[in-house]
């Protein structure tokens, strides 16, 4: 498909957000036909006006395209130190270098972490669009814990590192879920049962995030937001995981 004809098969929801976002930033649509997902990427580096790959798969879904243009419209709204556009909320330098620097056992997960909330910053945004909330993400998270990894009576059993990331990027993945996963509530039961203190400070990003929105367009508060959770986490890590 080319440009024009992935353009002219959108809704008007699409279209609109589209034109809201090519106010500041061009968008550029790829068939990937390699990826399993849709999937959102800010070229932002060596260019002299920053712009979006939207990368779609056949047959179109309005809503995942949606979903990715409101990832974009959040890189639009929220900007870095630098005031240019983030590759990715979580890349607020604080948040980032605590994360990488004081917490390797995560690098690989610190960004489903920042994807996660951004679903909760956009999730009403997608709602009030008329979209559904089985189609609002592609992922498999709900089933992840109890078919990928054995039923466990203690997170300190996890002793491979590999397995601790994903546990704890899966975890708080479903705990920051904005809709209402059927295994969320057994999840998070799951969680506080492991560790009292990883659940609250899990739960304290989610309620910090879900006091901020599209139309709230204040950086200082997702930085702090960011900022509390990484250093209460890397904290949490450091004293449990030598």
């Amino acid at each position: 498909m080319t440009q024009d004809e992935i353009r002219n098969s959108l809704d008007d929801n699409n279209r609109e957000l589209l034109k809201d976002i090519e106010k500041t930033n061009d968008v550029h649509f790829v068939l990937d036909t390699t990826n399993q997902n849709y999937g959102c990427q800010l070229q932002n580096d060596n260019v002299s006006k920053p712009f979006f790959y939207i990368f779609i798969k056949l047959p179109i879904s309005q809503p995942s395209i949606y979903h990715e243009l409101c990832h974009a419209l959040i890189k639009v709204v929220f900007k870095n130190e630098n005031g240019r556009n983030m590759t990715t909320i979580g890349k607020q330098h604080h948040f980032y270098q605590a994360m990488i620097s004081n917490a390797p056992t995560v690098n690989a997960g610190w960004m489903g972490i920042s994807n996660s909330c951004e679903h909760i910053m956009m999730y009403n945004k997608y709602i009030n669009a008329g979209y559904y909330p089985e189609d609002f993400t592609e992922d498999n998270l709900n089933s992840y814990l109890f078919t990928t990894l054995p039923k466990l009576t203690g997170i300190k059993m996890i002793s491979n590192e590999k397995d601790l990331r994903e546990y704890l990027q899966y975890v708080i993945s479903i705990v920051l879920d904005p809709r209402q996963p059927p295994l969320k509530d057994s999840v998070e039961g799951e969680l506080k049962r492991i560790s009292k203190e990883l659940y609250d400070i899990v739960t304290n990003l989610r309620n910090n995030m879900n006091k901020i929105s599209l139309c709230n367009t204040d950086a200082k508060k997702v930085s702090s937001a960011y900022l509390s959770f990484a250093k209460a986490f890397n904290k949490y890590l450091n004293n449990n995981f030598k």
